[in-house]
C-alpha cells in the first residue's frame, strides 16, 4: 500500500459524534435561571399574607423612692494651710554670755508662759544695781539733810520776823515821844539803826531759804536721775533671763552654753499654741449659706481634717472672721478659722504649716427635699413615677444647692410623691416603666 494514500474513516477507533451549534451551550444557563425566578414568583404571588400581631410594649425596670421635705444642715468644703497667729523669734534685750539653757528648750517642745528658756551672765548688771543704790541713798541723805536746815531755817525766821516787827515798834514809839519832846535824836537814831537791822537779818534769813531750796531741788532732780538708772538696772538684771512671752511649741533654738550674745541677739523661734488658724478660701456661692460672726456673736463651726501617716485625724474650730478684700485672681473671699486645741490629746497637735480640709457649718434650709444627682435630668428635671398608670413623667424642679452626689431642691416636688431614681437621662413623657422601691435611702443628710 501507497504510504502516502489518504486514510479510511473506518480505520478511525473513536465514535462519530454528531455536531452541535456553539450558540447553545451559552444560551442553557441563562434558561436555567430564568425558569427558576418565575418559579420563585409564582410562588410569592399565590402564598397567604403572614399574620401581623402587635408588640406589646416594652416596660423600664426603675426604681423609684417617696420623697419628703426636711431640714437640710448646708456643710461647705473648703482648705488651706495652717499657720499661727503669734509666731516669731524671741531675742535677747541685753548684751551677755549664755550661762544655762533651759532643759526643755530643744527643737519641738511645749514650753509654758514666763518659762526659763536662757540665762546671761547677770555679774555686770547686778553690780550697776549695787551702784545705783548707793548712789541713791547717798542723794536721799542729803536730801534728808537739806530738809533738816529748812527745819531750821523756818525757825530762825520766824524769830527773825517777831523781831522786825518789835522793832518797827520801837521805832514808831520813838518817834511819838521825839514830836512830844521827851525822846531825843540819838534815841531816835539808835531806834532806826535796830529796826534797819532787824530787817537786813530777815531779808538774810530769805535769801538763806531761797538758796536752800534750790539746792533742795537740785538733789531732788539727781535724785530722780538716779532712781530712774536705777529702775533700768534692774530691768536689764531681770532681762538676764529670757523668758517665754507666752504658751509655745519652739520651732528651733539659736544658741548655746558660753556663747557670748548682743542686745537683740535670736535665741530661738516660737509659735503660740493654742492660736493657730487656717485661711479658707470660699465662692461667692458658698458664702451665701455661711454665718459670718458678728459683734458679740460667735462664728460657725468648722471640722478640719488631715492624714498624719496612715491615720485621718480631725480637729475642731470657729470661724472667726473674714479678710477685707477679694482675692482678685480667684474672686474668692477668705475666711478665718480658729483651731481649738484638743484637752483630750486624742488627736497629735496640728503644726503650722500643715495642709488640711475643712468642713464648715452653713445654714440650716427648711422644707427642702434631698435628692441624689442620679434622680436629674440635666440638672433641672426630674422623672416622677406614676404607680397608677406604670408610667413616669418629666417635672422642671428649682435646684438651690449642688453637692457631689445630692441636690437640694425647695420647689416642684410634693411630699409622698415617688421619684424615679434610675438614672434616665433620654427618658421621653409618659414612658412605660416596671416600679421597684429603691434598694438605698435617699433621704440621708447628703452634703
Amino acid at each position: 500500500m501507497d504510504a502516502d494514500a489518504p486514510a479510511s474513516p473506518s480505520a478511525d477507533p473513536r465514535p462519530l459524534e454528531r455536531e452541535r451549534p456553539a450558540g447553545w451551550q451559552k444560551l442553557l444557563p441563562l434558561a436555567v435561571l430564568g425558569v427558576g425566578a418565575a418559579l420563585a414568583w409564582v410562588l410569592l404571588a399565590t402564598s397567604p399574607a403572614p399574620e401581623r400581631r402587635p408588640e406589646p410594649p416594652r416596660k423600664v425596670e426603675v426604681e423609684v423612692t417617696a420623697v419628703t421635705s426636711t431640714l437640710h444642715q448646708v456643710v461647705l468644703e473648703s482648705q488651706g494651710t495652717v499657720r499661727a497667729r503669734m509666731a516669731g523669734p524671741v531675742a535677747t534685750q541685753v548684751a551677755g554670755q549664755v550661762l544655762e539653757v533651759a532643759e526643755g528648750f530643744t527643737d519641738g517642745a511645749l514650753v509654758e508662759a514666763g518659762a526659763l528658756l536662757v540665762r546671761l551672765d547677770p555679774g555686770d548688771y547686778a553690780l550697776a544695781v549695787e551702784e545705783l543704790e548707793q548712789q541713791l541713798a547717798v542723794a536721799d541723805g542729803e536730801l534728808a539733810e537739806v530738809a533738816v536746815q529748812a527745819a531750821n531755817l523756818d525757825g530762825r525766821q520766824r524769830l527773825a520776823a517777831e523781831r522786825t516787827t518789835l522793832r518797827e515798834a520801837q521805832l514808831e514809839r520813838v518817834l511819838g515821844q521825839r514830836d512830844q519832846g521827851v525822846a531825843t535824836e540819838d534815841d531816835l537814831l539808835a531806834a532806826q539803826v535796830a529796826e534797819l537791822a532787824a530787817r537786813e537779818a530777815k531779808l538774810d534769813l530769805e535769801d538763806q531759804r531761797r538758796a536752800l531750796l534750790a539746792r533742795q531741788a537740785t538733789l531732788r532732780g539727781a535724785r530722780e536721775v538716779t532712781a530712774r538708772r536705777l529702775a533700768r538696772a534692774r530691768l536689764d538684771l531681770t532681762r538676764t533671763e529670757v523668758r517665754a512671752p507666752y504658751r509655745a511649741r519652739v520651732v528651733r533654738r539659736a544658741v548655746a552654753v558660753g556663747e557670748f550674745v548682743a542686745r537683740g541677739a535670736t535665741v530661738g523661734e516660737l509659735y503660740a499654741v493654742g492660736a493657730l488658724e487656717v485661711r479658707l478660701p470660699l465662692t461667692a456661692q458658698q458664702l451665701r449659706y455661711l454665718e459670718l460672726p458678728s459683734a458679740g456673736a460667735g462664728g460657725s463651726k468648722v471640722r478640719f481634717s488631715a492624714q498624719v501617716g496612715e491615720t485621718r485625724h480631725t480637729w475642731t474650730g470657729v470661724v472667726i472672721g473674714a479678710e477685707g478684700r477679694v482675692d482678685v485672681s480667684s474672686r474668692q473671699l477668705a475666711v478665718i478659722a480658729r483651731v481649738e486645741e484638743d484637752p483630750s490629746g486624742d488627736a497629735p497637735p496640728l503644726r503650722p504649716g500643715s495642709f488640711v480640709s475643712a468642713e464648715l457649718e452653713g445654714r440650716v434650709l427648711r422644707g427642702v427635699y434631698v435628692i441624689p444627682r442620679s434622680a436629674a435630668l440635666g440638672g433641672a428635671e426630674v422623672l416622677i413615677a406614676d404607680a397608677q398608670e406604670g408610667v413616669v413623667r418629666r417635672r422642671p424642679v428649682n435646684v438651690v444647692r449642688k453637692a457631689v452626689e445630692a441636690l437640694v431642691v425647695d420647689a416642684g416636688l410634693e411630699d409622698g410623691e415617688l421619684l424615679c431614681v434610675t438614672p434616665l437621662v433620654f427618658a421621653g413623657d409618659s414612658l412605660p416603666v416596671s416600679i421597684h422601691p429603691a434598694q438605698t435611702p435617699t433621704d440621708e443628710a447628703q452634703r
